[in-house]
């Protein structure tokens, strides 16, 4: 059993002078913070994530954008302070696209490029977890999110389908993957594509890998 401590133990966190909300959205061991701080729309994504931030030693960082001041939201941290997430285009204001980041103190923010090569195009990508190793895993979808899948960007930031990466026989597809560990392990959800029923799943590397 845990209980919180009482109000003046809870901290709230400061916003970007001149924003009027924000949601954190993850943390780690080291009490590092992520989050969006914006003005009142939604809680999570849209235009209330003007800004996505690091909180960290009381203080509130503005770790950047891709072009757009909405839809700017972080949602995993490592223990190194990595971040990852997915931020808005300048092209779409109500979030029909969005594009994969990281971000790290030395290199800020960059893009995670959608799996190359698809038919149809795929133009969309979110980045939602992150291990010490920085291999991010996320989503890769055309513009219809007809055909999305699991993907997994390694240090060089090259999207890879995780459906490539599986065993022979599992017939269902991988749609998204949501976090990943220090072993390599993913998690996410599948659809089948026979039935279009939605399972999530575990997928463990194989030996070496």
């Amino acid at each position: 059993m845990w209980g919180l401590g009482p109000p003046d133990q809870i901290q709230e966190l400061p916003l970007i002078p001149g924003d009027s909300s924000g949601a954190a959205t993850a943390i780690n061991d080291n009490g590092q913070v992520v989050g969006i701080s914006g003005i009142c729309d939604q809680a999570v994504g849209r235009h209330t994530a003007k800004h996505a931030v690091l909180w960290e030693n009381g203080g509130v960082t503005d770790i950047g954008n891709l072009g757009a001041q909405w839809w700017n939201t972080p949602t995993a941290i490592n223990q190194q302070g990595d971040v990852v997430g997915f931020a808005g285009d300048p092209a779409f204001v109500e979030g029909d696209i969005l594009h994969a980041f990281i971000w790290t103190k030395r290199g800020g923010i960059q893009p995670l490029l959608p799996l190359p090569g698809r038919v149809p195009e795929h133009v969309d990508s979110e980045a939602y977890g992150i291990n010490e190793r920085r291999q991010v895993v996320g989503v890769s979808c055309d513009a219809n999110f007809v055909d999305c899948r699991a993907v997994v960007w390694d240090n060089s930031g090259v999207p890879t389908d995780l459906n490539d990466l599986k065993a022979p026989g599992y017939s269902a597809r991988l749609e998204s993957g949501k976090d990943i560990n220090d072993k390599g392990e993913i998690t996410g959800r599948a659809i089948d594509p026979i039935t279009g029923v939605r399972t999530a799943y575990l997928a463990a590397p194989a030996h070496g890998h």
